[in-house]
């Protein structure tokens, strides 16, 4: 599926850097059977590379980004759940 499809078809839905609230979205998505992707992205500047030093004085559980996505048809109810939350 190309980029422009993934645009199209699917809306983003939540936008965190909180585990936490990434966990109690997924989970209320799965109790409610709505199909979601997901995507994550890590923002830290630490690497296996430079070891932990450079990331030194960051919060290692605020470095990775998540978002989630649902089909533009389930949208409104999505946010509808979410509100509840």
């Amino acid at each position: 599926m190309s980029i422009i499809n993934f645009i199209l078809r699917e809306k983003e839905v939540i936008s965190t850097f909180d585990p936490e609230v990434y966990r109690k979205v997924r989970q209320l998505l799965d109790k409610h059977r709505v199909f979601y992707k997901v995507k994550s992205t890590y923002t830290g500047s630490g690497s296996r590379r430079t070891g932990n030093f450079v990331s030194f004085g960051e919060k290692v559980e605020l470095q990775t980004q998540y978002q989630i996505f649902v089909k533009k048809s389930q949208y409104e109810l999505v946010k509808h759940l979410l509100s509840k939350m």
